[in-house]
């Protein structure tokens, strides 16, 4: 048997594939040819391993059970704050009652707040039925027919759902909150998909101020995207479009992109239960 002792071998240059920067390594042997392709091997099964889990768990965190949609609605100008009482109420009582009812973002169009816009979440379409039976939703519906002038109710699927418990300890007034209007190139879905699962995904966990992020894409047009975001105030928002993972998916997407609409929004309600 051959002990080496650390320390009477001479060091070496780190393999660049293994480290970034300069580093130096101190081993017990001088590593062969042979061996050195053996390690390499092994790094790049376990970088395939770590991609595949965290696809996995990407897949995990979007429910294919689930029932998202977007329910897009016109108020009658004259009964706007009426229609917004109605939608509170049926809004927190069916968070507080319905353990299917997931989230009900609901904000208006600061320029024409008129135009309202719930993100609708379901823990599957069982529960969507069950919540259409029961009676603050019933309360809404009859108390709304003749204020709604409008409505379109759109199918949609999960792209990205980020969420911080934060959302409902902060005062909603100090909230900056924007939603997103995306066509894409209908060849990019995909790439775009994954833009914002292995770039903005990770990056906004860092955040502290990034409190809701909800990406939608249309079931039967899945190049059109919405998307929710609302940041703890317009700082965090500042400091937000200036982080790298930000930077990098603009850059990325910018191809993607066939048109971009902003609009600035207000929150009547932002009811959801924990992630």
């Amino acid at each position: 048997m051959e002990i080496t002792r650390i320390g009477s071998q001479p060091s070496c240059k780190g393999p660049e594939d293994w480290f970034t920067g300069s580093v130096r390594i101190d081993p017990l042997f001088q590593p062969n040819e042979h061996r050195m392709t053996l390690y390499r091997k092994i790094y790049r099964l376990i970088h395939v391993w770590v991609f595949s889990l965290s696809i996995l768990t990407v897949a995990k965190a979007q429910n294919p059970k689930q029932m998202v949609r977007l329910a897009i609605i016109e108020v009658d100008t004259t009964q706007i704050n009426n229609y917004n009482e109605f939608l509170k109420e049926e809004i927190e009582a069916s968070i507080k009652k319905e353990p299917g009812v997931i989230t009900l973002y609901a904000v208006s169009e600061k320029e024409n707040p008129e135009r309202i816009t719930l993100f609708e979440t379901y823990a599957d379409s069982a529960q969507y039925k069950s919540h259409l039976s029961t009676p603050h939703f019933q309360k809404y519906k009859q108390g709304t027919l003749q204020m709604v002038t409008h409505l379109d109710l759109i199918e949609t699927k999960s792209l990205l759902y980020h969420r911080k418990s934060e959302l409902s300890k902060l005062n909603p007034k100090n909230f900056y909150i924007r939603l997103i209007k995306i066509e894409l190139d209908p060849n990019s879905i995909s790439d775009f998909n994954s833009l914002a699962n292995y770039v903005m995904m990770p990056g906004l966990k860092t955040e502290s101020g990034v409190l809701v992020m909800y990406a939608v894409a249309e079931k039967n047009n899945p190049a059109h995207i919405s998307i929710l975001e609302v940041y703890e105030d317009s700082d965090s928002y500042s400091k937000h479009i200036k982080t790298p993972h930000f930077l990098k998916y603009k850059d990325q997407s910018a191809k993607m992109v066939k048109s971009l609409k902003l609009i600035d929004v207000n929150p009547i309600l932002l009811g959801s239960k924990p992630q």
